[in-house]
């Protein structure tokens, strides 16, 4: 949940650190990972997949309208500080009290306007930050925080997992560089759409990790068949009633908390809508849309336009039969990546697991 990226900014024109040197994956031996599931849904992050090219959100999707509401909270004390010295006027008989309520005054205003800056991170900026891989051309094109598109090859660019970025929340995520012709200078840097919130967690960065290169390397049959639902963000911003659905996805992710955390779905689609209409939508180049150009024959077409005629039906809990089938997909799938995977452990890259 953190806004690094968008605040503060990732800092380029440097060294990779030896903690990212550390943490490096090998998008060419992703099947050396001892086996795990291809994340289901694809982490909510898929706008679109196809025989062509995958087009995934960046990650500060996934948290839009979070941190403007917890903000918009916290104008609360600020603008009540203002309101009582401009409209009550407070007794300011001698130095002492009006000293007081200039320096009261003083600090809501800073405190407002820091809470504002902070809040243009997410209002009038971009409804997302796309990143579309390539998986015939090998290309990858990223749509910047600054609205600029940078084209990179796959096989070049660096993915790591950092492990010396420390918060409260415990964070971890996968970097990606874009580097200089030295391999060694980053030049510009975002990272995937999936994070975990505990320092344990590695399963949900290595099953996105999977889904990722599974595409860009294996059948892509796999990553269709754990796919349900596509966000309808592709060329247009994204309606209240999908953000309710997102907001309820997310927080009611264990269905059992569902009846808990359901009344802070409201407020956060309603803020997540007026930040998304406050917002430009991103548009591909020309040049990337004509190498990105789809075969009209390709019958693997995802997108919010194949989603679920109700979007109810999938917080619904899968019968036995259900559970069977989806069971002995994973199966299929764990047996495949199995029959893959390197015996020479010396051939074994870095494991998620053991950098968390």
């Amino acid at each position: 949940m953190r806004l690094d990226g968008l605040w503060p900014k990732y800092k380029v024109n440097r060294p990779l650190s030896e903690n990212e040197k550390a943490g490096k994956l090998e998008q060419s031996k992703w099947q050396d990972q001892p086996f795990s599931d291809l994340i289901a849904n694809g982490y909510d992050s898929v706008i679109r997949l196809n025989s062509t090219y995958l087009e995934v959100v960046d990650r500060h999707y996934i948290w839009k309208g979070f941190p403007s509401l917890a903000l918009l909270v916290f104008l609360v004390p600020p603008l009540a500080m203002i309101t009582m010295v401009v409209f009550i006027h407070p007794k300011m008989n001698d130095l002492k009290g009006i000293l007081a309520t200039i320096g009261m005054l003083l600090i809501s205003i800073v405190w407002v306007i820091a809470v504002i800056y902070v809040l243009l991170t997410e209002f009038f900026k971009w409804t997302h930050y796309p990143i579309r891989f390539n998986r015939k051309n090998r290309r990858v094109y990223i749509f910047g925080y600054d609205g600029k598109i940078r084209i990179a090859e796959w096989e070049k660019l660096f993915f790591t997992v950092r492990t010396d970025m420390k918060d409260m929340f415990k964070d971890n995520y996968i970097f990606c560089h874009v580097l200089s012709d030295d391999d060694s200078t980053v030049l510009y840097t975002f990272t995937l759409p999936i994070e975990t919130s505990t320092k344990s967690s590695s399963k949900g960065l290595n099953q996105y990790w999977n889904f990722l290169c599974n595409y860009m390397n294996g059948d892509i049959a796999d990553n269709v068949a754990v796919m349900r639902v596509c966000p309808p963000i592709e060329g247009r911003r994204e309606g209240f009633v999908y953000g309710a659905y997102h907001w309820a996805q997310s927080l009611g992710e264990i269905r059992a908390f569902l009846l808990f955390t359901f009344p802070l779905v409201p407020p956060l689609a309603l803020t997540r809508y007026l930040v998304m209409l406050t917002c430009k939508v991103p548009k591909w180049s020309t040049e990337v849309e004509e190498e990105c150009v789809v075969d009209p024959e390709d019958t693997v077409n995802l997108s919010a336009a194949t989603n679920p005629k109700s979007l109810l039906g999938t917080f619904r809990i899968p019968n036995k039969a259900e559970r069977s089938a989806f069971d002995a997909r994973r199966d299929a799938l764990r047996a495949k990546m199995d029959a893959q995977t390197s015996k020479d452990k010396s051939k074994r890259h870095v494991v998620l697991k053991d950098l968390l």
